[in-house]
């Protein structure tokens, strides 16, 4: 662009040398497409009146006349030098459209070109028409989140984050801004026979604009590992640059040499995923049997073995079984993070709380932005009886991923043994908007703020969405006591114990004949209550959990030397749990031991458990 000095007109025409008012010798003018634009506004446009206009030369043509006479034709130099409505015209109709496109492409290479620091890799769409396939898209999802979290160059959202957004109609700068990430990454993958195509977006999400996106990714089935390195690193360098070699190293590390093992893993996920655990157990099998070193295959495999015992399909051998699979699996790969929740689990179910609260460290010490690490280290602290130490992890999971409502929940639970019932209705609130399942936590904690009635409306819900859930019925029974309303918590109680018969009479389970034992207890059947934990003693006798809820049971029968034996035998075992009961909220079964709560053999054993808390937060 050049400038007049004298009148300051602007011009992109880089071959005039002269002002076409002026005569002035041009100078080099503005650079940016701002002062275009303001070069652009600034240009006079003649009117209809302009003597110049009504200069425009005029030829009468007749049919004869000849095509090669000029006689009354101005020469071009002449018609731009006079006819300077069509020279200011088309000069502004160029500057307009080019000024556009210049700042159109000016913004979107600065937005490129800005560092993104934070990222969210949108689960794949399979859009090859096959479902079967879908697998697949997942498998590239996991692998993509995976090696660029392991990278480090920027901030990458957890998959289970992803997950939720999988059947979403929102668009991807919504769920960026809504995940808290600068840039999301979505795209395709289409398999046809043995070959798949991948294309990939990169989304801004202050804005929607695509930043970058490629469709021209191809790769192999049978070759699944070179396939997703080359993928990520091509992704990676899109948001970085070029990698070091150190960081395309770390990109090829595969968790399997055979190709086979792997994508039948894949398949497990994804089967897992859509809740079938029996046909995702078994997929891991096989693909264990193919590499009996795949440390991922052990991982899941356990994950999925103590879930069926969670859920009350399991026994004491099948979590025997996700011990050793999660343990087999850190023996191959130390930094397993997904194999040390699961032996946290493990151990929150069993009351060993000093072996979850290593594990938990281990886990942040492997990665301390890992989600999956950060709810796995709170909740091995939470029932360690480290509270604030729970509250600022699960604080930090909830600034990972504002839509998880597991890592909110854990977080409101937390709050309900500080007291601080306001703080977790407050931290459940967008969860409760959306119907998600948090109704016991909110049922417990409206409890404490005295609000009955809406502590009574969140324990309906519960109970309404997990009808199988023990604990659920036993609380929202006692709500309903508290309230006065006697008859119906009565009611509620009689339905948990046919419910629990009802389990009982297919698949024996401990922790079933617990919560059977509780809702007897309530009821004021204390033979049948007896029966159930006298039952559960004689299944598992020397685990912690049990032998605890056991004596839980007898300070409700106030039978008060047998609790506090039960109690002591747990503690030995590994219980932490009894030092910070708070009897004032009375949360979860705390009102079991409130018998006890003047007793000094008690009060001696929770102040000496405190001092084995104190020590063991100075270690961890």
């Amino acid at each position: 662009m050049k400038r007049c000095p004298e009148c300051r007109r602007d011009y992109f025409d880089d071959t005039l040398l002269y002002c076409l008012d002026d005569g002035n010798a041009l100078l080099e003018g503005p650079a940016s497409a701002d002062e275009a634009a303001t070069a652009i506004l600034s240009i006079p446009l003649p009117r209809s009146g302009d003597a110049e206009l009504n200069e425009l030369p005029t030829r009468q043509l007749s049919p004869s006349d000849g095509s090669n006479d000029n006689a009354g034709r101005p020469n071009f130099v002449s018609r731009i030098g006079r006819n300077k409505l069509a020279l200011t015209a088309g000069i502004a109709i160029v500057l307009i459209f080019g000024g556009s496109l210049i700042y159109y492409f000016t913004r979107a290479t600065r937005s490129s070109a800005k560092a993104i620091r934070s990222v969210m890799v949108l689960p794949l769409k399979n859009v090859g028409g096959d479902p079967q396939d879908e697998y697949l898209s997942d498998g590239i999802t996991d692998e993509l989140t995976s090696r660029l979290t392991q990278l480090k160059i920027v901030r990458v959202a957890a998959p289970s984050a992803a997950l939720r957004y999988k059947t979403s109609t929102k668009d991807a700068a919504e769920i960026g801004r809504e995940m808290n990430v600068e840039a999301v990454i979505e795209g395709t993958v289409r398999k046809q026979a043995n070959k798949f195509r991948v294309t990939l977006h990169l989304i801004n999400a202050a804005d929607g604009f695509e930043l970058w996106s490629d469709s021209d990714f191809e790769g192999d089935v049978g070759d699944l590992f070179s396939a997703q390195s080359r993928l990520a690193e091509l992704m990676a360098t899109r948001l970085k640059g070029e990698l070091t070699s150190q960081e395309k190293t770390l990109i090829a590390t595969r968790d399997t040499t055979n190709a086979d093992a792997y994508e039948i893993f894949l398949k497990g996920k994804q089967q897992f995923r859509s809740g079938q655990s029996r046909v995702a157990s078994e997929l891991f099998d096989r693909a264990i049997q193919l590499d009996p070193n795949f440390a991922d295959a052990y991982a899941w495999r356990g994950r999925v073995t103590y879930g069926q015992f969670k859920i009350g399909t399991g026994d004491h051998t099948t979590l025997a079984a996700a011990l050793a699979d999660a343990n087999h699996a850190l023996s191959i790969d130390p930094n397993l993070i997904s194999a040390r929740r699961t032996l946290i689990g493990i151990y929150h179910s069993t009351g060993q709380y000093e072996e979850g609260l290593k594990q938990g460290k281990l886990a942040l010490d492997s990665d301390v932005d890992d989600l999956e690490a950060i709810e796995g280290a709170a909740l091995a602290y939470f029932r360690a009886g480290m509270i604030s130490k729970a509250i600022a992890l699960y604080e930090r999971g909830v600034a990972l991923d504002p839509t998880d409502s597991d890592v909110r929940s854990s977080l409101a639970r937390a709050y309900l043994y500080t007291g601080e019932f306001q703080k977790a209705i407050d931290v459940l609130a967008p969860a409760l908007q959306r119907g998600d399942d948090v109704f016991w936590v909110a049922m417990l904690n409206y409890r404490g703020l005295r609000q009955l009635d809406k502590s009574i409306e969140m324990g309906k819900l519960g109970v309404d969405r997990n009808s199988e859930e023990g604990s659920l019925w036993l609380e929202y029974g006692s709500v309903l006591q508290e309230a006065g309303r006697s008859d119906d918590a009565r009611q509620i109680w009689l339905k948990g114990a046919q419910i629990g018969e009802t389990k009982l009479a297919t698949f024996e389970n401990v922790r079933t004949r617990v919560w059977l034992a509780f809702a007897y207890a309530r009821l004021g059947e204390r033979s049948k209550a007896l029966e159930q934990i006298n039952r559960a003693h004689t299944l598992e006798p020397d685990d912690a959990w049990t032998l605890y809820q056991c004596g839980s049971v007898h300070g409700i029968l106030n039978d008060r030397s047998e609790a506090i034996d039960y109690i002591k035998r747990s503690i030995a075992r590994g219980w932490l749990g009894v030092h910070y009961l708070n009897f004032d909220s009375d949360p979860l079964f705390s009102g079991a031991l409130v018998n006890l709560r003047d007793d000094p053999e008690f009060r001696s054993i929770r102040s000496d458990l405190q001092k084995k808390v104190d020590e063991l937060s100075q270690r961890y």
